[in-house]
């Protein structure tokens, strides 16, 4: 991995977070969400204000994990992680990874093929037909 802001424990707890933000579990997807978290690093290099935001926001989750739990939040279970993240999820990093993950993540052709979402010019790919008309 060459991220370019995060040191080597932040990435690995940024990997970690966009793991449990978007949990799929499939093969083909593992990889995106270490593109995801590259993107995310890219984006820190310029914002500055992201930059902070993140690694105070990355900081502080690991001291809390490893305060809770005696270990590494990249290193406990999906529902210890659950758990941490939900006592910061109305806080301003936690919205802010949010966002910009799924925004990545869900912009990605192979992750459109891997949950079957043909394209955004195929109009089968609506779970419900018709959903932007009116009832007559």
């Amino acid at each position: 991995m060459a991220f370019q802001v995060l040191a080597p424990d932040e990435a690995e707890i940024l990997v970690a977070l966009v793991s449990a933000i978007v949990p799929h579990r499939q093969e083909a997807l593992q990889a995106t969400k270490v593109d995801t978290a590259l993107a995310l690093d890219t984006k820190m290099v310029a914002d500055l204000g992201l930059r902070a935001l993140c690694r105070e926001g990355l900081r502080s989750l690991e001291l809390r994990a490893q305060q809770e739990h005696h270990f590494r939040f990249a290193a406990l279970g999906a529902d210890e992680q659950a758990a941490l993240l939900a006592t910061i999820e109305p806080g301003a990093f936690f919205q802010t990874l949010v966002h910009l993950t799924k925004y990545d993540f869900y912009n990605r052709h192979i992750v459109w093929e891997a949950i079957g979402y043909p394209d955004l010019g195929n109009e089968s790919g609506y779970l419900r037909l018709g959903f932007d008309r009116l009832d007559a």
